[in-house]
C-alpha cells in the first residue's frame, strides 16, 4: 500500500475516531486498516494513535501529523 493511501486512512479514522467506522466508510476491514496504520506508524516512527476496544484517540505526534 502506498504511503498516500495510508495517510489518507489514518485522515479517515482521525476524523471518524473509530478504524471500525472508517472501515465501514470505506469498504475495508478494519483489521486491514489497522495494518495500514501500523505501516504509516513504523513509516514515520511514531505511534499516531491510543486504540482501545471503544474507539482511537489520536497521540501528541498524530495530532500534529494529522494537522
Amino acid at each position: 500500500m502506498e504511503l498516500s493511501s495510508q495517510m489518507l486512512v489514518f485522515a479517515k479514522v482521525a476524523e471518524m475516531q473509530s478504524i471500525s467506522a472508517a472501515s465501514r466508510a470505506s469498504g475495508q476491514t478494519p483489521s486491514a486498516l489497522s495494518k495500514q496504520i501500523r505501516h504509516l506508524e513504523d513509516h514515520v516512527g511514531h505511534r499516531l494513535l491510543h486504540r482501545t476496544k471503544t474507539g482511537v484517540t489520536l497521540t501528541a505526534e498524530g495530532r500534529a501529523f494529522y494537522e
